[in-house]
């Protein structure tokens, strides 16, 4: 009988391909596949924790940052974690506006440069 080839490393490892999934032990990763004995004790089993996220993310989300945080937003929805709740630090001081996609030329730090001017013209 054929064995299973580790995810890992590519080698064949002792478990037989056709043996049931529940039956494989910790070694098996659900939603990735099987590790070879050298290859599971190499790593912490919080190491080896993995998502896998849709294919065509890749392809719908050509931009890195929109990528990641579409990424991110699957994780939550699909493991049923919460978000942390981390205070936006992009907020102008002068108008209170969020400036996370504002482009940086336009910025003075998180600030809108047009709130510091009309600041400093009213003075």
């Amino acid at each position: 009988m054929a064995n299973e080839i580790c995810i890992m490393c590519g080698k064949e490892t002792t478990v037989d391909i056709n043996m049931n999934v529940d039956m494989r032990g910790p070694s098996y990763i659900d939603g990735a596949g099987q590790l070879c004995g050298e290859c599971y004790l190499r790593g912490s089993s919080s190491g080896r924790e993995m998502i896998t996220i849709p294919k065509h993310f890749i392809k719908t989300y050509p931009n890195n940052f929109e990528l990641g945080e579409k990424v991110r937003q699957y994780y939550y929805s699909e493991y049923g974690d919460r978000e942390p709740q981390i205070e936006n630090q992009w907020i102008c001081k002068y108008c209170g506006e969020d400036t996370s996609k504002v482009d940086y030329d336009y910025l003075a730090g998180a600030d809108h440069i047009s709130c510091i001017l009309a600041t400093e013209m009213k003075s």
